[in-house]
């Protein structure tokens, strides 16, 4: 149990179900909210009984306001939620500042934790915790002028030397801080995301179809998942020959070229959105996750939690050998890497002739795991 304290989560993305990164401040909520006080303060609530001083309101139902604030966070460095973390870090300054809370920060956006970084310095108080999804110098997907770089990397540096505790999802970021930025590594810590769906009352549905499933995203530069894909289809191909029927279904929203690439065949099929009971039943007609590799990127991608919880067999393609997945899946059994420059299929094919008629066996440990980690964590920097 935490001792006595109060929590305050700070991010700009709000409760959206089927993000990561809300899904994983969903987990860490729930979590902490049945041990202590928990407040989480996002861009569209504030779950709290405190008003917002009438600036805020006035501000946020002002439409023309509102119009001119989206066509400056085009441009606002270091990201476009810098906007909206002014306003928690108003909020914060105003209902919080005298009183001995532990803030955890979220990233992405790296902005709530730069701008949290500007005010801690007057909140002597305040414990802090950074929660890092992703490094934000040299990431791919930040898109910033040469000589913002330098800026990154010392914004960056700034947060990670002045924080009480940093908390990200896989080893390869630790060491990634640690040799970059000389953090000790008794100051960070490694939690993983959990699952957002509990499937202890989920059962696979029969089927004829042998169904690939990947649940997420695809974007450049970091995942494009062509490479991929097109190795799904020979196996489809090769399948067939067997006299299996097969196909690859695709949640989420993926990149144009990618649906270019394989319009047409009827065995790849691309879904756009799907609320969580569709995602559900799609997982329950499962026979085989995918899991797309990430190019020069050193996380371990979230859907990894919600896939080891089915108990389904993960297809896992990687550009390297990428000893955060294996770390995080070395006690998974029904597991088979892909290396896409090598990607064996002789063996692959091998591996899914004798997997194809398992079915979902929930792990749910992960999340008291999650809760347990967490609890200790706040309970040890507090003392």
């Amino acid at each position: 149990m935490v001792e006595s304290t109060k929590i305050v989560l700070i991010s700009p993305i709000g409760s959206s179900k089927r993000n990561p990164r809300s899904i994983r401040i969903n987990n860490i909520y729930q979590c902490l909210k049945s041990e202590c006080e928990t407040i989480w303060l996002h861009e569209t609530k504030v779950q709290s009984k405190r008003s917002d001083p009438k600036i805020f309101k006035f501000l946020q139902s002002n439409k023309a306001f509102r119009t001119t604030l989206a066509f400056f966070k085009l441009f606002v460095f270091p990201d476009r939620f810098a906007i909206q973390n002014l306003f928690l870090m108003l909020k914060i300054w105003t209902n919080y500042r005298k009183e001995a809370c532990v803030f955890i920060s979220f990233s992405p956006p790296f902005s709530t934790h730069w701008l949290f970084y500007l005010i801690k310095k007057q909140m002597p108080k305040a414990i802090w915790i950074t929660d890092i999804g992703d490094p934000f110098h040299q990431n791919p997907s930040n898109r910033f002028y040469n000589f913002l770089e330098k800026t990154a990397f010392r914004l960056e540096n700034k947060v990670l030397q002045s924080v009480n505790k940093i908390v990200v999802n896989s080893l390869s970021i630790k060491e990634l801080f640690i040799q970059k930025y000389k953090i000790h590594p008794d100051k960070i810590s490694i939690i993983y995301n959990g699952p957002s769906i509990d499937f202890k009352n989920i059962a696979s549905i029969p089927s004829d179809e042998i169904i690939f499933l990947y649940a997420g995203n695809t974007y450049t530069p970091i995942r494009e998942g062509i490479q991929e894909t097109q190795i799904i289809l020979d196996i489809i191909h090769q399948l067939k020959k067997l006299n299996y029927i097969a196909k690859f279904i695709l949640i989420g929203h993926q990149h144009e070229s990618l649906k270019r690439k394989f319009k047409g065949h009827k065995e790849i099929n691309f879904i756009n959105h799907s609320s969580e009971k569709d995602l559900i039943h799609w997982y329950q007609k499962t026979s085989f996750l995918v899991n797309l590799a990430n190019l020069n990127y050193p996380g371990v991608p979230s859907k990894l939690s919600e896939y080891r919880a089915t108990g389904l067999p993960i297809l896992c393609f990687e550009y390297d050998n990428n000893i955060a997945i294996k770390t995080y899946l070395e006690n998974y059994t029904k597991i088979y890497h892909i290396q896409i420059t090598e990607p064996r299929v002789e063996y692959l094919l091998d591996f899914i002739l004798k997997n194809k008629d398992a079915n979902i066996e929930p792990n749910m440990d992960e999340i008291e795991t999650i809760k347990k980690k967490w609890i200790s964590l706040i309970n040890t920097i507090k003392k």
